[in-house]
């Protein structure tokens, strides 16, 4: 009997060498759009106002408090994260959680509307509820959460076109990491505008600028930037 398999060695620190080395190159290429990189920026910026703009404010006289609390952190935490994966073209992963953004944003308002928290538990966000035409997302990104169709391994990237096709093991830039940012970008101008609402009815002092601002700049920036034309200026 053969000792081949016994010779074979999977070095588990070059594996992971081999990843961060092609996330380096899916970087290098996404930020090749300044279109890219000034929502990235704006975005990222915005959720670090986002983290100082109630941390430490008294959530006292708003019902669910602690329910409204737990939403905002997990939303401002999350988001970070999907901005992190779609810079380093990890689209499927960034994609599953953008969906679960989509129904914070969406619990968010139902919670708004309920003077009885408890109606909601056990129930999935209904994503109606959404004020932009970002919930169209949804459909399409469950596919993503559940693997339900086979089309959703294309966001792991593949074989250069006309060449052999194959499942990339490590991240690869695509146009999906573009879409990807922009997507979460609509979908962070939503809890912007949940934001502003939410700190008028109950009396919470926000810097307007903190949202204002983004808004302001971030609109005009999605408008003019079309994440699937050239991915490079």
């Amino acid at each position: 009997m053969s000792n081949d398999q016994d010779e074979l060695v999977y070095d588990t620190d070059e594996c992971l060498a081999q990843r961060e080395g092609w996330r380096a190159r899916a970087r290098a290429v996404f930020f090749a759009s300044s279109d890219a990189r000034q929502v990235f920026d704006l975005v990222r910026h915005s959720v670090t106002d986002c983290v100082y703009g109630l941390s430490g404010r008294s959530w006292k006289g708003v019902p669910h408090a602690s329910y409204y609390v737990g939403l905002f952190a997990a939303y401002v935490r999350t988001q970070g994260i999907v901005l992190d994966l779609a810079r380093d073209s990890e689209v499927l992963d960034g994609t599953t959680l953008l969906r679960r953004q989509l129904e914070l944003v969406a619990r968010l308002r139902e919670l708004d509307a309920t003077d009885d928290a408890s109606s909601l538990r056990g129930r999935t966000p209904n994503i109606g509820v959404l004020k932009s035409k970002i919930r169209g997302l949804y459909g399409g990104y469950s596919e993503v959460a559940h693997s339900s169709v086979e089309r959703v391994f294309d966001l792991l990237g593949s074989g250069e076109p006309g060449a052999e096709q194959w499942v990339s093991m490590h991240p690869k830039f695509s146009v999906n990491s573009h879409v990807l940012l922009h997507n979460a970008a609509m979908v962070h101008l939503d809890f912007l505008l949940w934001m502003r609402e939410f700190g008028e009815r109950f009396g919470i002092s926000i810097d307007r600028r903190s949202i204002d601002g983004p808004i302001s700049e971030l609109v005009p920036a999605l408008n003019r930037w079309d994440p699937l034309a050239a991915t490079a200026d």
